[in-house]
């Protein structure tokens, strides 16, 4: 049996249950706004790790960490660093010019990696691969607040 959901996923159900299911469309948009890309536990998802999340990206200047809430559309999903150094600080080892071997490259000059780590601003959870170690620290915390969300608008 297949059970059709609101967002168009199908479900293979239990061979102990029998019939069809379906949702009205009051009850089908309902759902979509509040558990579907878009809804309200997705912007709330969104927020809850970008709250999270700032004390583990690098912070020097600041602009790294703004152009999470300036490039993020809450309820994406996504959320976005865009600034050319971004991925560069994510994957956190050194890179000098190919000539030189300064961390400063001239226009058009070629970067090479190294294998030095770079040295982080922002506090003791500052650093590389920010999201992986958010996740360690706090997974179970973040989907107990999402749970909690839930619980209290759904």
């Amino acid at each position: 049996m297949e059970i059709k959901v609101p967002c168009g996923s199908t479900i293979v159900s239990s061979p102990f249950i029998d019939g069809d299911f379906k949702f009205d469309s009051a009850l089908e948009q309902r759902l979509n706004n509040f558990y579907g890309l878009g809804g309200e536990l997705q912007k709330f998802a969104d927020s809850e790790f970008m709250n999270g999340i700032k004390d583990y990206v690098p912070f020097k200047t600041g602009t790294l960490r703004d152009s999470m809430t300036l490039n993020t559309i809450l309820g994406s999903g996504e959320v976005v660093f865009k600034t050319p150094y971004a991925r560069y600080l994510y994957y956190g080892m050194l890179m000098v010019d190919s000539v030189t071997g300064s961390a400063w490259s001239p226009l058009g000059g070629t970067k090479v990696l190294t294998e030095t780590p770079l040295q982080y601003h922002g506090g003791s959870k500052a650093g590389a691969f920010w999201d992986r170690r958010w996740k360690a620290d706090n997974i179970m915390a973040y989907v107990k607040s999402l749970q909690d969300f839930v619980d209290r608008n759904g």
